[in-house]
């Protein structure tokens, strides 16, 4: 009879043990998920790291709004500075086109030694030509002479006579301000700077230098003492 009963308990305990045995298999998995293995004394849970009060913080996201809060934009700095040289050049005074020179009438051409000429006058120009190009003159007035009067036009700087006829007789420069136009020739130059400019006179005396063809004479008047030129005339040669 104890041999039945062994046998029946034996029996019965296999599968108690079997119990038991499963029961023993899964504790050690549930103990390792309420415990994590810990790596270099930090634990798993905290790996992503955790501020003073225990809560989770994610490192990407700490780390894009340091950036965000400490590093301004390049291309935002760049569109302000764009922006700010675009307002200062719109707000830059523009330059005004430049005036033309109130003489500029009277520029003339370089000194033609062949065929001279005062202000681009030459003589035998018409009176009409002359108006033309100056305007009308500020003075005009009659020279008496039997043969051969003369009617002057006066512009600033420089007159100009004309024949019965209507035809430039003489131009003279009345001014050392007014350019005649031999190349830079003015009144109170020298006989030398003359002589270097317009070439090696026809005649110089020492109180006059002249330059002729057969129409024309360009005469200066020199002081001979200074050699400063001190009037230029241009006639109708004899």
């Amino acid at each position: 009879m104890k041999a039945l009963n062994k046998i029946r308990l034996g029996t019965a305990a296999v599968p108690l043990m079997a119990l038991c045995v499963l029961a023993a298999g899964c504790q050690p998995g549930e103990d390792a998920a309420r415990h994590p293995v810990k790596t270099s004394g930090v634990s798993s849970e905290f790996s992503a790291g955790a501020d003073t009060e225990g809560q989770l913080i994610d490192p990407l996201a700490a780390g894009t709004k340091g950036e965000t809060e400490t590093t301004p934009p390049v291309s935002r700095e760049k569109d302000h500075a764009t922006a700010a040289a675009s307002d200062e050049t719109q707000k830059a005074p523009q330059p005004e086109p430049r005036p033309e020179p109130a003489d500029a009438k009277t520029e003339t051409a370089d000194f033609n030694r062949g065929r001279p000429a005062l202000f681009g006058i030459h003589i035998g120009d018409s009176r009409a030509s002359v108006a033309d190009k100056f305007g009308k003159p500020r003075n005009e007035y009659r020279m008496e002479d039997e043969q051969n009067p003369l009617t002057v036009y006066e512009y600033d700087g420089f007159s100009v006579g004309f024949t019965s006829a209507g035809k430039t007789e003489f131009v003279t420069v009345q001014s050392d301000q007014a350019d005649p136009g031999l190349e830079g020739i003015r009144i109170g130059d020298t006989a030398d700077q003359a002589a270097k400019s317009l070439g090696r006179p026809d005649t110089d005396t020492g109180y006059v230098i002249t330059y002729k063809t057969k129409a024309e004479t360009l005469k200066l008047d020199v002081d001979p003492k200074t050699r400063v030129i001190r009037s230029i005339k241009l006639f109708a040669s004899s």
